[in-house]
This record gives C-alpha cells, structure tokens and sequence, in this order.
C-alpha cells in the first residue's frame, strides 16, 4: 500500500471574451491519494483537497479534513493544455480527472501518461466527466432506504396500495450526463406505474459525446407496492357487487364502488339473482364483505367474476383435459394473450415445463401427454421501426403455417386480441384469411380490450369502452365467441402487476425443480 500527494498546476481559459474576464487563471490542486497493493489496483482519494489560486490564496483556499501527511511521497504533474473549464465544470470533475493521469503516472512512471489521460478522463467540458445523479425527485416523494447519496446506486422504497405511479426525475451533477429511464433511449423522466409487488427502475448516466453512447452509472430503485387491503371473511357478512372503480370511471351511465346484492348471503345465491338486478351488464365482481361501504372489510381473496344470466364452471383438470384432447389451440396478440395461452397450458399440465417472453412464433408440443398443440405469434411488433413490422395479415398466416396441419372444424381454436390495439380491421382481416386458407369453420375467440396504459382524461376511457363495445358485436356478427376482457378489468385496474403498459392482471411464478405456476389476479376468476 502506498499513498502520495498529487500536486497539479493548472490554467483556466475564460469561456467568455469580456475584457473583465480576458485572464487566465492559474492555480494549484494538492490531493492525498491512497494507492493499495490489492488486485485489481484501488485508489482512493482522501477528502484532504486544498486548492489556491494566484489570484487570492485564501478564499479559494479548500481543507475538508486534516492537514496532509508529511510522510506522503510527493509527485508533481505537469499538464502543458489549457483545460477548458466552464462555469458547470466542478473542482470535483477536476480532481477526478487529476487523480486518473497521476495513478498512471505513478505507476508507468509518465511514458503512458497521455494514453491514460485519453482513457480515463476528459478534459472536454462537453464530456459526462462526473457520471453521478445530484438528486433523485419523485412525485409522489418516496423514503428512499438508505437516504439518497449521489455514490450510492441502490435505494429501495415502499408506497401503499392506492398509489399506482410514481413520477421519476432524476437531476444529474453534470449537465453533460444524460440520464434514460430502463434503457439508452428510455425517457429523462416519466410517470412509471407500480405494480403489486415488487417493481424496478433503472436509471442510466449516460455519455453521449461521442457517435457511440456510452452508459457511464446505472442507479437502481425497487420499489415495493403493498396488495389491496384485506379481511379474512367472517360468519357475519353481506354480498357486495362492482363493476368499476371510482378512481377511474370508464362508464358514467353506471354505478362505481361497491354496492350490496339485496337477500344475498354467498355467490351461489347471487349467481341466482344477478338477472334480475343487473340485466343490462356483460358482468361483474363478487366478494363478501363485513360492510358494502367500506372495501377494506372485504375478503379479496374469495373475489369472483360473475357474468350476467350465466354461469361458468371451472372444469377440473380431468374435465380440461378431455376436453382439449386432439385439439390445437392457436393464439394471436400481445403479452395479455400470452398470459392466456400459458394459463391454459398450466391447467392442462399442472405446471409450466417451458416457459418464455416469446415476442415471435412458437410452437408447444408436450401439453396433454402429446394430444394437445399449442401455439402462439406476438402480435403488434411495436418495438421494430414502423416500416419493418409484419402485418396482422402476415402474423396470422406464419402463425397458420406453423401449426399446420390443421382441422377445418371446432378442433382448432382460434384466440385473437391484446390490450387496445384490436379493431374492426382486424376481425375482417381474420375472416379473410380463414375463407383463403379453407378453415372458416374453426373456433374463433376474440378477446377483447383491456385495461392499461390508463390515465384519468375525461373522455378517453368512455371512448375506449364504444370501441371495445363495437369489436363485441361486431366479432359476435361474424360468428366468433367473445371474452369481454375490458368489462373484468375495468374494476380491478390497480391490481396490476409489474410492467411499463400496466396490463399484466398475471404473473409466472417459479419453484422447485424448474416448474412454474401461474396465477391471474391472485384470486379465482369464475
């Protein structure tokens, strides 16, 4: 271990060309610097800095701790270039800079001085020279654990159930850092939604001097956000019924928030009066509560889903199973769709044997001993430059090729949509190319719009309903099946898991040997 004192004498070129700022400023930076034997090599810079200047030697004079050891080895260097220093450029970004060419120099005795200069730092004002964040700004404000400290990059914070976002502005020391939420061309500052659980943000300090970006510091936030307050169900209890929140109202004609099921004591007697309460509705929530006015006295985990004048029954797996025996279940869309397809799979199998985020076309083979064939193609490529992604048209006909052969009858199923990018266009794209390929009598399901990427704009939910509305009926006409999937979410729309277009309502969860299992909502959906 060796420490030594980096004495740099330096010259400041004014920015400006006033003639009260034509001087050139000339001063003296001594830094102690610690330097251990360990493997890889580790410097440390004491906070010992004392800076002087030629024009005042005391004011701009700087000891933050002690008086520097006598014992230190002295090294001087010698920069010949101006450094071209503007009024952001702190005296940290310089000692920084300092301290890379004198570790160099201390140890290939300055013949590689100007290598490692090039290297390790920028006398470019321009340049990210101090990659660090100087706050960290949310709205609203987090208790960030530990307290936020510009070296530290890991910070973890906790927001109750009713906070769904969170707005992120993270403020950089150098103005010459750019800073990109999750990704290099991720936004500066956003309004990130929380799922339940555990969500994660990343928070890139990026260099973006040079053609090639260059990813300087990565700050992490977790954040934790607790589940919907709960009450273990009691003897004494009452039905209540939703259709939707009242922090978000999707449609005004109807009501919001709970309401109490008149002569109702369980869900098997409401299945038995929906009709005649609610005979307008595609459907709605069920779950007993202590108290219909008060949703923190309710029982989530017996909440159901109960349509209007039916009944769904949840097949056991035997049932499943014969009923998917020699079928081939095709599926079209987004990451909602994919979450369809796997809690299928998990059903049919009990577990997960392969899972994946596929963004392209896949084909599963070992569902139901081999008797059943699944497949899936993801559908709106939105992430590729508009001009190179394939249409619904092409997704469909790959989709098709790959699952062949297929059965022009009900022993090929069809499910088709996503969270809002489905429309009328679509529906007729479907009946085209089925009468084309000669499987116009296979089961189709449309599955509907849903609930994400919402913000509380008048208007803009009342127009995504219309929309949902007009793809139901109109699939209806063609003779396709329906899941209103917008009508089961629109209620439930905080209990979101992680995820930028906060859509997911299911999560894929992990256990012993490899096997996976999966869960919608974290309660039954009948």
């Amino acid at each position: 271990m060796s420490s030594f004192i980096v004495t740099v004498s330096y010259r400041r070129q004014p920015i400006t060309h006033s003639r009260s700022d034509n001087q050139d400023l000339n001063a003296t930076v001594n830094v102690y610097v610690l330097v251990t034997s360990a493997t890889p090599l580790t410097a440390f810079v004491h906070r010992t800095v004392l800076v002087k200047t030629h024009l005042d030697k005391t004011s701009y004079a700087t000891e933050v701790r002690k008086h520097l050891s006598e014992s230190c080895k002295t090294i001087t260097v010698k920069i010949k270039q101006y450094l071209r220093l503007n009024s952001q450029m702190s005296l940290e970004m310089i000692i920084r800079c300092l301290l890379a060419i004198s570790i160099s120099i201390y140890i290939f005795k300055s013949d590689q001085m100007r290598f490692f200069q090039s290297l390790y730092c920028s006398l470019d004002p321009w340049r990210c020279v101090d990659p660090h964040l100087r706050q960290l700004y949310t709205d609203p404000p987090l208790v960030l654990m530990p307290a936020f400290n510009t070296l530290e990059k890991q910070y973890r914070a906790e927001v109750p159930f009713d906070v769904i976002t969170v707005r992120i502005r993270p403020e950089p020391v150098s103005p010459h850092c750019h800073i990109h939420l999750d990704e290099h061309l991720g936004p500066r500052m956003a309004n990130y939604p929380v799922g339940l659980g555990n969500s994660r943000i990343n928070i890139l300090v990026m260099d973006e001097s040079e053609a090639e970006p260059v990813v300087m510091t990565i700050y992490t936030l977790h954040i934790y956000r607790d589940s919907r307050p709960s009450l273990p169900m009691f003897d004494e209890y009452v039905m209540c019924s939703f259709v939707q929140d009242c922090g978000l109202v999707v449609r005004p004609d109807q009501p919001c928030g709970l309401e109490p099921i008149p002569g109702t004591r369980s869900s098997e007697e409401y299945k038995e009066s929906i009709t005649e309460y609610f005979p307008s509705l595609s459907g709605r929530w069920v779950v007993p509560c202590l108290s219909c006015s008060d949703n923190r006295t309710c029982d989530w985990r017996e909440v159901a889903w109960q349509p209007d004048s039916c009944y769904y029954p949840l097949l056991d797996q035997p049932q499943l199973q014969t009923c998917m025996m020699d079928r081939k279940v095709l599926f079209i869309g987004d990451s909602t769709n994919r979450g369809m397809m796997y809690y299928l799979m998990e059903r049919v199998n009990t577990t997960l044997e392969d899972w994946d985020k596929a963004h392209d076309t896949i084909v599963y083979h070992n569902l139901n001993q081999g008797r059943t064939i699944v497949s899936y193609s993801y559908y709106p490529q939105f992430w590729l430059p508009k001009a190179q992604r394939p249409t619904f048209q092409r997704a469909l006909q790959q989709l098709l090729e790959r699952s062949q052969p297929l059965q022009n009858s009900p022993q090929t199923v069809l499910v088709a949509g996503g969270v809002q990018w489905l429309n009328l266009n679509h529906l007729r794209t479907i009946q085209q190319v089925l009468e084309r390929e000669g499987l116009e009598k296979i089961v189709v399901v449309v599955k509907s719009l849903g609930m994400g990427f919402h913000l509380p704009v008048d208007g803009i939910l009342q127009e995504l309903y219309n929309v949902n509305k007009n793809i139901l009926e109109s699939a209806k006409h063609l003779g396709y099946e329906v899941i209103d999937t917008l009508s089961v979410t629109m209620g439930r729309y905080k209990e979101f898991l992680q995820g930028q277009c906060a859509c997911h309502f299911h999560e894929v969860k992990e256990q012993k040997y490899i096997l996976f299992t999966f869960d919608f909502y974290s309660a039954r959906t009948h």
